[in-house]
């Protein structure tokens, strides 16, 4: 995936062992470019149910390759959990949870549906404005709304 291509490495050890992986940890600083507090750069969009970033990615900018952009503008870092799921998930990983916790109401179908419900509400990068985010990114600086 191109996304992974801009990515820094860095060393980890793993298992005893020194190894170059890329750093997932390395995300945009949007200092400037806040969706609240800049929304000319933003638009709403309602996930549709079973709409995965990358569908979102291709319906806004007519490439899958962009989902990461979707994700990150959110705050989606896990996309079972912090994407909009499907009922039958939010069915199941209520049960699962429940397992361990059964009395914590958190946990509680209704309020997992309720609080999933609210995921489908996201923000995007108007496409006008992604050519300028990526290059951005590829040099790892702060984005100012003067290079936009």
């Amino acid at each position: 995936m191109k996304y992974f291509n801009n990515l820094e490495t860095i060393e980890y050890k793993l298992n005893g062992q020194q190894k170059e992986i890329k750093n997932l940890f390395n995300k945009l600083y949007l200092q400037n470019l806040r969706t609240e507090e800049n929304p000319e750069f933003f638009q709403d969009y309602t996930v549709k149910q079973n709409e995965t970033p990358e569908d979102v990615s291709y319906k806004m900018y007519g490439t899958t390759d962009y989902w990461w952009i979707i994700c990150m503008i959110n705050g989606v870092e896990d996309v079972f959990y912090d994407w909009l799921m499907n009922i039958e998930d939010v069915r199941n990983y209520s049960q699962e949870m429940k397992k361990d916790y059964p009395n914590d109401k958190r946990y509680d179908l209704e309020v997992l549906l309720e609080e999933n419900d609210t995921k489908r509400f996201i923000r995007v990068l108007k496409p006008y404005y992604l050519n300028a985010l990526i290059s951005e990114f590829i040099t790892n600086r702060t984005i100012n709304k003067s290079q936009l």
